[in-house]
């Protein structure tokens, strides 16, 4: 898909994942230069109706303090999560170099570096656990019973980005 930026005004190709596709043809159809979300008189979102989004997300069961740039950031975070080299994650993101995804989302990228270490390893050591299949059970535990309660800049943990008919019905125009 390509998108138009509003910072530098130059067009680029951003590969959307399946659930991306189908929440647009879930929205109807469109003309290709068509903007995907607009009020019902046609016009583009402003500020004054972040109102919309708003409850769009509380009826998600998302946490109230959520924005609208949350999704991007969660799209990066989950990137980033699942291993993706931060030169990609960039580029997705429109950003001419790693720098500034680095500094925002590098920290994410600590356990799949562990991850990708003790796989790496496990051979030379057969029947001995690793140190992330040793703590598995505490981080999922500690994962179950915060990351509901305290977003933080990674959040959320699981992929809330799955195209839903409800979601579509809350924010179509």
């Amino acid at each position: 898909m390509y998108v138009t930026p509003a910072n530098n005004g130059k067009a680029r190709c951003v590969f959307l994942p399946k659930e991306g596709v189908t929440f647009l043809h879930l929205c109807g159809s469109k003309a290709p230069d068509d903007r995907v979300f607009l009020m019902r008189n046609g016009y583009r979102w402003r500020g004054g109706h972040k109102h919309l989004f708003k409850a769009a997300i509380l009826e998600a069961g998302l946490p109230e303090a959520f924005v609208f740039h949350g999704l991007r950031h969660t799209y990066a975070s989950q990137l980033v999560q699942a291993g993706m080299p931060l030169v990609m994650v960039a580029r997705q993101l429109g950003h001419s170099n790693t720098d500034t995804v680095s500094r925002t989302y590098g920290h994410l990228s600590c356990s799949s570096i562990e991850e990708e270490l003790a796989r790496r390893f496990a051979p030379l050591y057969p029947g001995v656990p690793t140190e992330t299949e040793r703590i598995a059970p505490l981080r999922s535990s500690l994962q179950a019973e915060h990351a509901p309660d305290a977003p933080g800049p990674s959040w959320p943990a699981s992929n809330f980005t799955l195209a839903q008919g409800d979601l579509l019905r809350i924010l179509r125009r």
